[in-house]
């Protein structure tokens, strides 16, 4: 995945006391996407919209709280995140990934 011409938002995006941290970049074209970086921990994630996500690096496991199965996503899987529902992530390893919200049209 290679990006040009992209204006990058000065100031990182720190979440979970700076465990997560996204950086966005905005395409020529006006797309958003999100460079973000998650330490080892147990997170809780509820999305405002709608977000798709693709793990560049290392592994973790995510599950819908209201549905209790755990998935084990790693290097190269991409998934989506439905607005306003809670998730949790355990992440084991050092998680490198892109997101980008998803087309509400």
């Amino acid at each position: 995945m290679v990006w040009r011409d992209v204006t990058v938002e000065r100031r990182a995006r720190l979440e979970h006391g700076g465990r997560l941290s996204r950086r966005t970049l905005i395409t020529a074209d006006g797309e958003m996407v999100q460079l973000g970086l998650m330490l080892p921990g147990l997170y809780r994630h509820t999305p405002p919209v709608g977000e798709r996500w693709q793990i560049v690096q290392g592994r973790l496991r995510l599950r819908r709280v209201d549905e209790g199965d755990w998935r084990e996503l790693d290097s190269g899987a991409v998934f989506t995140f439905d607005a306003e529902t809670v998730y949790e992530l355990e992440v084991s390893e050092p998680v490198e990934f892109v997101a980008s919200p998803l087309s509400s049209g």
